[in-house]
């Protein structure tokens, strides 16, 4: 299987998805690219990926349900157009560990998903739209590290959270 990294409008979403489709691909990095709904379709039958990132890319709802979620075991995409009502997608997911969102995705439905994701152990949620009413949810998670990205989060809110998840490692950048 291989690395794909495919970033900063090096190709486009056609191309990169038909490099895509020629290879099995274990691990993908998808970052700042354009049409990347048909690199998504094009992974739909794929049984090698297992790592996936899309960060600040025009993923959609609809690229979100073409991936294949049942086997990921890692899946980033904060500043996407991914919206928190394709993330409840996330229900499929059966051996992701480690997930990554931006403030603006997690709501109370995406995080009452989050909760329920059997394998899950790192989280990461980005962005100045996260706030200390995220704070709130995310102290309901059961992983074993939070990291904290660019944040609005007050320093009280953060000491309240690392106070409440005693096991949990919170990385703050």
């Amino acid at each position: 299987a291989a690395c794909l990294t495919i970033r900063d409008g090096s190709l486009s979403g056609e191309p990169a998805a038909m490099l895509v489709a020629q290879l099995p691909v274990e691990f993908l990095v998808v970052h700042e690219v354009s049409n990347t709904d048909a690199v998504a379709k094009e992974l739909t039958g794929s049984d090698t990926l297992k790592w996936s990132s899309f960060d600040d890319c025009d993923l959609t709802d609809d690229g979100v349900h073409e991936l294949p979620l049942e086997q990921l075991y890692s899946l980033s995409v904060p500043d996407t157009k991914v919206t928190s009502a394709g993330l409840k997608e996330l229900h499929r997911c059966k051996e992701l560990r480690c997930l990554a969102l931006d403030g603006r995705q997690f709501d109370d439905e995406v995080a009452a998903v989050v909760r329920a994701l059997p394998k899950l152990v790192r989280f990461r949620v980005r962005g100045t739209d996260v706030t200390d009413e995220h704070l709130e949810r995310l102290r309901q998670l059961g992983v074993e590290e939070l990291y904290l990205e660019q944040t609005s989060a007050s320093r009280e809110g953060v000491a309240s959270l690392k106070q409440a998840m005693p096991r949990c490692k919170v990385f703050v950048q």
